[in-house]
């Protein structure tokens, strides 16, 4: 974002500190409106797995159109706006991504949260050369709009996910008595 901001837009070292931020404060707050939204419906709906998955999908789904709307935008500040509440929706998704792997891997929990965040971990590692050949090749824009893809893939991959299903099954100990 900093470079963004630099390079595209023209802004100085201090107006970039505090527009760069943005997002992470959009971030933040999606969060914890996304861990109300994604418990309302639960109740609401009674339905676990509906309610995880539309809160993702809808999250996901919303921050893609806004990543892409923000290329619509000339001025720099309104742009850093737009990608506040970007940040916002694709983060209100965390509350349901933790609930989701807490419900897959019930008492086992930890091995499933260490399985997603080995492949996390990857996808991390990968992702900032590939963002940077983006840019790099082709530009802000064709990096905006490959992020608003990988978005739209995250939303649909969603739609398959069935928090009611165990992954893992632990048995209890017997004992011989």
């Amino acid at each position: 974002m900093p470079a963004f901001l630099r390079e595209a837009k023209g802004f100085g070292t201090i107006e970039m500190g505090l527009f760069a931020s943005l997002p992470l404060w959009g971030g933040a707050l999606g969060g914890l409106c996304g861990g109300f939204v994604n418990d309302f419906l639960i109740r609401v709906t009674g339905n676990r797995r509906l309610a995880r998955s539309l809160t993702a999908i809808v999250g996901k789904s919303i921050a893609a159109v806004l990543i892409v709307t923000s290329l619509m935008a000339d001025d720099g500040r309104m742009i850093m706006v737009v990608l506040f509440c970007c940040k916002f929706f694709s983060d209100w998704t965390q509350p349901t991504w933790w609930g989701t792997v807490t419900d897959l891997g019930g008492p086992a929990a930890g091995r499933v949260f260490g399985f997603v965040n080995l492949f996390g971990a990857i996808a991390g590692f990968a992702a900032g050369p590939i963002m940077s050949y983006i840019k790099a090749d082709f530009g802000f824009d064709v990096l905006f709009y490959f992020v608003g893809v990988v978005y739209i893939l995250t939303a649909i991959c969603w739609g398959f996910v069935d928090c009611t299903k165990r992954l893992v099954v632990v048995e209890e100990p017997h004992s011989d008595e």
